[in-house]
């Protein structure tokens, strides 16, 4: 009888929870830049469009703290980490 789970099934589980709440899976290679639908850069740690899409369906008001996040965001340094937000 085994008493552990891999990272592979937790993956799988989230994954399945996620969908079940509506969110759409899209696999890292399909959005890779030499991917199908290429939306990121392989230093990003953010989907920047994608976060900033939410946001404003979310959150729509011009002035909102959240347009202000994306704009961190946006000015991830070199290493493609999110800088401290302010």
């Amino acid at each position: 009888m085994r008493n552990s789970i891999t990272e592979n099934e937790i993956e799988s589980i989230a994954l399945s929870y996620l969908q079940h709440l509506g969110y759409e899976y899209v696999c890292g290679t399909d959005i890779a830049p030499d991917g199908e639908h290429p939306e990121r850069a392989y230093s990003e740690v953010a989907l920047a469009t994608r976060l900033r899409n939410a946001i404003d369906k979310l959150n729509p008001h011009p002035h909102s703290p959240s347009r202000h996040f994306v704009a961190k965001v946006d000015e991830r340094d070199g290493g493609g980490r999110i800088k401290k937000f302010k």
